[in-house]
């Protein structure tokens, strides 16, 4: 499980370690753009990504609140400094390799399950409110550039 130091922690703590006054990050626009882009095997896939402010925002939240978490040893695929050259070493002369792809997997993630893993790793309803708003696009999660 994914931890913080302390328990309950509020929005006071969270633009603390933001730097940014409640004020601002509860007035924040939640501003998107959209386009498409040509896929390999055909057709289009729809790109949806943050405004420019907004995504320095979720970059903010990215590596003042969740890059200091610690998750499973192999569970590379955002963490600095691997590449899917590191992500495979482990699985070197393996009898079995798995490969999958989780379809959806983003827009399947519901706003709802973004605001119980902030509220298990410690912040409190109104912070989780809050950083739930600036991570999701119409109550999913979203993968942006």
């Amino acid at each position: 499980m994914f931890a913080i130091e302390d328990k309950d922690l509020g929005v006071e703590e969270l633009t603390r370690r933001l730097e940014l006054p409640a004020e601002k990050l509860r007035a924040t626009n939640i501003a998107y753009q959209q386009f498409t882009i040509p896929k390999k095997s055909g057709g289009q896939r729809k790109i949806i990504t943050p405004g420019p402010a907004l995504k320095d925002l979720q970059q903010r939240i990215l590596r003042r609140l969740l890059g200091r978490l610690h998750c499973h040893p192999l569970a590379t695929g955002f963490e600095r400094g691997h590449s899917i050259v590191t992500n495979a070493c482990c699985h070197v002369n393996r009898a079995v390799v798995v490969r999958m792809d989780l379809k959806d997997f983003f827009e399947t993630t519901t706003a709802d399950r973004v605001k119980k893993y902030f509220r298990a790793i410690g912040w409190n309803m109104e912070a989780s409110d809050l950083i739930t708003k600036i991570c999701v696009y119409h109550g999913r999660g979203l993968h942006s550039s």
